[in-house]
């Protein structure tokens, strides 16, 4: 975690100090920064779903529910990545849009969930 805040720290000096020659650099550094924290973390979000997977393979949880998992995992992650970095530029109103659209695939992914959920309750209650 340390390296994740060094880098952040560093690219927010940066940025202040690019910043006050151009506005726009701010953004960039910001954009390069996460980018380089996102490439950072990916091989412990690999450790993560490989640990994941072999819980549900002990749990007897199907590969299509993980699958599905995963799917929704990776589009909240981002959906989120993506909102904070319209924010970062000034754009609420578009990091707004972002979230919604992400909300939405989540639904829109996690549909086979919710009916082979509902055939379950339904095959209890007859």
């Amino acid at each position: 975690m340390l390296k994740v805040i060094g880098m952040a720290f560093a690219g927010v000096m940066l940025a202040l100090l690019m910043g006050q020659q151009k506005s726009e650099y701010s953004l960039y550094i910001a954009i390069a920064v996460g980018v380089l924290i996102f490439l950072y973390i990916s091989g412990y979000l690999q450790e993560a779903v490989k640990l994941l997977q072999d819980m549900g393979a002990q749990s007897g949880v199907s590969g299509g529910a993980l699958g599905i998992l995963f799917k929704v995992m990776g589009i909240a992650y981002l959906t989120e990545f993506s909102a904070q970095l319209c924010k970062d530029a000034g754009h609420a109103a578009i990091a707004m849009k972002v979230e919604l659209a992400g909300k939405l695939m989540i639904l829109v992914t996690a549909i086979p969930i919710f009916s082979s959920l509902a055939e379950m309750i339904l095959s209890l209650l007859q």
